[in-house]
């Protein structure tokens, strides 16, 4: 419970931001919102750090993160947009299916969902399934460039899971 409590703090700040009601009313109602949302995503099965320099860490990390996944969808949506209006579209088009492994040893289903998660909001990418393959959990990514973007995919999803584990606290 601890964890839920932790997490709705800077989540009725979020919410303020994103509704732009500053107002003391609003922070409650965001708070109360996402403290909602975190029991309805198990968010009490977190295991966050209590210690506070740790704590600084982990919201360093998720501030990065998002930056930095931010960024990846501003680029991806130059480049897509670059396809789109170019003369001939079809030209640089090479639409396809990739198999992207999560290459995360303790199959978490919170990283396999923000890996998805990260993939599906980036211009040009879709994830159309998720597999168990042996050890590993592989999501199928269809690609509007597979045979360029096949060639990156998986050094950006071993970015990507290092990222995650950082915002996460798993980083060790």
């Amino acid at each position: 419970m601890q964890s839920v409590i932790l997490l709705a703090i800077p989540g009725g700040l979020v919410f303020m931001a994103l509704t732009n009601q500053y107002t003391w009313q609003g922070y409650i109602v965001g708070m109360l919102l996402s403290g909602l949302a975190l029991l309805m995503g198990r968010a009490d099965t977190l295991r966050l750090p209590m210690h506070p320099r740790r704590l600084v860490s982990v919201l360093v990390g998720w501030v990065v993160y998002i930056a930095l996944l931010l960024q990846e969808v501003f680029n991806s949506a130059v480049s897509v947009s670059k396809i789109v209006l170019s003369r001939h579209p079809e030209d640089h088009l090479d639409p396809g299916l990739i198999r992207v492994p999560t290459q995360d040893a303790t199959h978490n289903e919170i990283i396999t969902a923000l890996s998805a998660h990260a993939i599906t909001i980036t211009p040009g990418q879709l994830i159309v399934d998720i597999e168990r393959d042996g050890d590993d959990t592989v999501l199928i990514v269809h690609n509007v460039n597979a045979g360029l973007s096949a060639k990156t995919i998986h050094q950006e999803q071993t970015t990507r899971l290092a990222r995650i584990r950082k915002a996460l606290g798993d980083d060790e």
